[in-house]
């Protein structure tokens, strides 16, 4: 592996994947924290002010965008689609591809997913009262490889695709 702390490569029917054990550590940390958020009846967490703790709901609501023209349309659609936006499935199952030896070969509809959870771990930690802009890089440097890699494997004969390098070496 080289001196990143993850890449992903494409390879026959999906993404290469390697992380290091550091990584690993802090990625299964985040990912935990997020199915906390995601379990009805969690504990609060303090935001962007430290004296503030907020519900379950609120904190939902801060982490999914506006999806509608007005503030009630967005909120009937989170209404709507809150078990499938805050459903730690998908977050079980990246964490479950986490444990064990490595390399991990991803189909690309898991390389999808892990898409999907680190943009939801990546909002989730924007949102706190002193963000961790380290975890905020490295959810985008994930899925920036990951994309990159699903990139090359959907369209072989495409010119090199450039994809900028977020990692922070």
């Amino acid at each position: 592996m080289s001196k990143s702390t993850f890449s992903a490569e494409p390879v026959d029917g999906g993404v290469l994947v390697e992380m290091t054990e550091e990584f690993v550590t802090g990625l299964m940390a985040a990912l935990d924290l997020l199915v906390q958020v995601y379990t009805p009846g969690s504990v609060t967490f303090r935001l962007r002010h430290p004296w503030g703790a907020v519900r379950r709901s609120s904190l939902l609501r801060r982490m999914l965008p506006q999806t509608g023209a007005s503030w009630w349309l967005s909120a009937g659609f989170r209404r709507r689609y809150r078990e499938e936006l805050a459903d730690p499935a998908p977050v079980d199952r990246v964490r479950a591809r986490c444990t064990g030896p490595g390399p991990r070969v991803l189909s690309c509809a898991e390389a999808d997913e892990w898409i999907v959870v680190m943009s939801q771990a990546r909002s989730l930690y924007r949102l706190f009262w002193k963000a961790d802009h380290e975890y905020v890089m490295a959810f985008s440097t994930v899925q920036c490889q990951l994309v990159k890699a699903l990139l090359v494997q959907e369209c072989p004969a495409c010119p090199e695709i450039n994809v900028t390098d977020t990692s922070r070496q």
